[in-house]
C-alpha cells in the first residue's frame, strides 16, 4: 500500500497549480508525495487507501488498549463489591 517504494509519486506542492495533472496521477496504491523546499511534506492518497489506513491505526490503538488493560491488576468480583457497597 502507502509503503511500496516503487509506487512513490513525489511531486513539488507548486504542481498543485494544475491540481487535476496532481490528481490524476493518485490511486490505489499509488499516493502522490507533495514536497515544500525539497523535502516532502503532505501526502494525495486515494479514499480507499485512506480508509485502510483509518481502519488499520484504529485498530492498532484498540489493540494496544486492550493490551494495556490486561496488564493491569485484577480483582475478583465479590471483592469490589465488599470494597465498594459494604461501607
Amino acid at each position: 500500500m502507502v509503503n511500496s517504494q516503487k509506487n512513490l509519486n513525489i511531486r513539488p506542492v507548486s504542481e498543485l497549480r494544475t491540481y487535476n495533472k496532481v490528481l490524476n496521477q493518485v490511486g490505489p496504491d499509488s499516493p502522490v508525495i507533495l514536497t515544500k523546499n525539497g523535502y516532502g511534506k503532505y501526502v494525495l492518497l486515494d479514499l480507499e487507501d485512506y480508509e485502510k489506513y483509518e481502519t488499520r491505526r484504529i485498530s492498532e490503538q484498540l489493540l494496544a488498549d486492550i493490551e494495556k488493560s490486561e496488564q493491569g491488576r485484577r480483582h475478583k468480583i465479590e471483592d469490589v463489591r465488599k470494597e465498594f457497597l459494604d461501607k
